[in-house]
């Protein structure tokens, strides 16, 4: 209501901008980006069009600053995401703060901001294939401009969030893109790790805990499977209940055996080593077991929508998944007798988990059982 009543005004003042300004970012807090970016571009009262007019009334630096990083956020919202504005925007941001370490320091606090809520927007699921390929793109612009303001800036958060921000946009990309980001979280993981060796850096060993683990996700990624597994295999030593950790370690194992045709790995990653007590892997058999076992002692006490029993409701059944799945890989490169005993096998587990459980796991599992089935049917 102050917007509609002040936009008429023959000569706004401050104190309107100030609360145009407040008002797109409140659309902004409520996932509105195309009514905030009309409040913001508004020909008589936006922000930004003031601003870009070269107002007197949005000259104060602080007043500049928050209209930029407004105006970014939502041109990088709005669906589809201006691109091209936002990364000029960013540019407008670097000739605002200035030369010389304070502005430097100011500058990379702007971007580290910017870049932790863009990443929020979660780029594989940012809508269609386009929209996610220019978010993606203007994230990867933000987190280039951050590692050149970093300077020396080496703190665990900074650091972390470079590393993590690597990942996730080789998450939302695929083919060399993705892996020159694998490639690059990796190194950045590998070296928070270093630092990780000195008293007080890392927050906590949790923390680290997860480095390495997302370490060995981007040797995963990149194909480096037997390095993939010794660092899961390293975590396990100390952590062996970790399931997220215990499905990861099987799926390195998996594709280990798929990509150099070893049926002892793909063995491993369904069986483990059940004679070797000091092996901390379990495979993916123990993993359903567990998460089953889990999950009933989760409906027992919460009742049969809790959230920690569907988490052991969807491990279990990925894991059986993958069983079948494996043994179905593994036959196409086994000798011919060997291909038959793992269809025949892949199509036991596929039999007793359809008689068991008719529903296959419900909608999310549904659909990649029933083609998995279809696959392995005798003729």
């Amino acid at each position: 209501e102050g917007f509609q009543a002040t936009r008429g005004q023959e000569k706004p003042s401050t104190a309107a901008v100030v609360g145009a300004l407040s008002l797109a970012q409140a659309w902004l807090a409520e996932d509105r980006a195309a009514e905030a970016l009309a409040v913001l571009e508004d020909p008589r009262l936006g922000p930004l069009t003031l601003w870009q007019k070269k107002s007197a009334l949005t000259q104060q630096d602080g007043l500049v600053l928050e209209i930029l990083k407004t105006a970014f956020r939502a041109l990088v919202a709005v669906d589809p995401p201006q691109q091209k504005k936002a990364q000029q925007l960013l540019q407008a941001l670097e000739d605002q703060c200035g030369q010389g370490k304070p502005g430097r320091d100011k500058l990379f606090a702007i971007y580290f901001s910017l870049g932790v809520g863009l990443q929020r927007q979660q780029l594989a699921a940012a809508g269609p294939a386009d929209r996610a390929d220019q978010v993606a793109a203007v994230l990867e612009d933000l987190l280039q401009r951050v590692r050149a303001q970093a300077g020396g800036d080496t703190s665990w958060q900074s650091q972390h969030w470079i590393a993590h921000t690597h990942l996730q946009l080789a998450h939302g990309l695929s083919g060399p893109a993705a892996q020159e980001h694998y490639r690059q979280a990796a190194q950045s993981y590998r070296a928070l790790l270093d630092q990780a060796q000195q008293p007080g850096f890392a927050p906590s060993p949790t923390a680290v805990l997860a480095v390495k683990k997302r370490w060995g996700d981007c040797l995963l990624a990149t194909e480096n499977f037997q390095q993939a597994v010794e660092q899961y295999v390293e975590i396990l030593r100390n952590k062996p209940q970790l399931l997220e950790l215990q499905q990861a370690a099987a799926q390195a194992l998996q594709a280990w055996g798929l990509s150099e045709r070893r049926l002892d790995k793909i063995d491993e990653a369904i069986h483990g080593r059940p004679h070797d007590p000091k092996h901390p892997v379990w495979g993916w058999l123990r993993i359903a077991k567990l998460a089953d076992n889990a999950k009933r002692r989760e409906v027992r006490k919460f009742g049969q929508g809790s959230p920690q029993a569907e988490k052991y409701h969807d491990i279990f059944f990925a894991a059986r998944l993958q069983i079948a799945a494996a043994r179905v890989a593994a036959a196409q490169f086994v000798s011919v007798p060997q291909r038959a005993q793992q269809l025949r096998q892949a199509r036991q587990q596929l039999n007793i988990m359809h008689r068991l459980y008719p529903d296959l796991g419900g909608p999310r599992w549904q659909d990649k059982y029933l083609e998995l089935i279809e696959k392995v049917a005798e003729p």
